[in-house]
């Protein structure tokens, strides 16, 4: 909440819950988020769902870059086969 500078209120909203249940998230009366509270916050603002539900690292989802998306779709379109060359070439770096 500090760090997007958000109410409890706010918080609520973007996690589309009540205020009450922040609230009860924020006392320790609910043991856990509801995950697809938590998926709502990773989707729409990058927090990761994974460390909202459980503590593990990192906090937030890095988007990947234009470059990175290129990649990726290109990497996707390959065959089956030429993915293991890729893959093979870059375990050899």
């Amino acid at each position: 909440m500090d760090e997007m500078g958000w109410s409890q209120a706010e918080l609520a909203r973007e996690m589309g819950c009540t205020r009450a249940a922040v609230n009860n998230y924020m006392r320790g009366l609910s043991k856990r988020v509801d995950p697809k509270f938590a998926f709502r916050l990773q989707d729409e603002h990058r927090w990761n769902a994974r460390w909202i539900l459980e503590g593990e690292p990192p906090a937030r989802i890095e988007p990947l870059t234009a470059r990175e998306e290129a990649l990726l779709a290109k990497l996707r379109a390959l065959p089956e086969e030429r993915r293991r060359a890729v893959d093979l070439i870059l375990d050899s770096l």
